[in-house]
């Protein structure tokens, strides 16, 4: 049996398929390009004012209401927090691979290909952690500033700096060439 949300399901890997077309095409294009492609580019446009900014708007309507609701009863209000820990883990371990092929002794071409990589998971990391920090700062923080006394805030602050699984989790991340 499908799961009931399905549907949405479908609809955002239509949404990123059309999305992963536009990073292909905007990677690949060069100046001469940009005049034959016009129809292309515009078309971009509309595809986010006329099917992905709908779609936001529709899930702030309908589909979050019903989460917050869900959220309260059964879940953990940070889980999304922690996807993305997970992505910028997963983004890091890309960019050391990255890393690892433009110091490799390869050809000026593939060199080329692994600087293209680079400067693509840059990008991904840049908004993911612009992302992460904004959604920290303005939801989480806030409220931890509002209804926290400051002694709570730096117990939580404290917690976090002096947690020996985050330093051995950053020991491990930091050599991008195993011995």
């Amino acid at each position: 049996m499908a799961q009931p949300t399905a549907r949405i399901r479908q609809h955002h890997s239509e949404l990123m398929g059309k999305f992963h077309q536009l990073v292909e095409t905007v990677e690949a294009l060069q100046t001469g390009d940009v005049t034959q492609r016009r129809e292309e580019l515009q078309g971009f446009v509309t595809f986010f004012l006329e099917e992905l900014l709908p779609h936001a708007e529709s899930e702030e309507h309908a589909l979050y209401p019903a989460a917050d609701d869900l959220i309260c009863q059964h879940g953990r209000p940070t889980a999304t927090m922690s996807l993305d820990h997970e992505a910028i883990v997963e983004r890091i371990d890309d960019f050391k691979e990255c890393i690892r092929r433009v110091l490799a002794d390869e050809t000026p071409q593939a060199r080329d290909i692994a600087l293209a990589c680079l400067k693509r998971v840059i990008h991904y990391l840049d908004a993911l952690l612009s992302v992460h920090f904004r959604k920290e700062e303005e939801a989480l923080l806030a409220l931890m500033d509002e209804h926290l006394s400051h002694e709570e805030a730096q117990e939580v602050i404290h917690r976090m700096h002096g947690h020996g699984e985050h330093h051995e989790h950053h020991e491990h991340h930091t050599n991008i060439f195993p011995l």
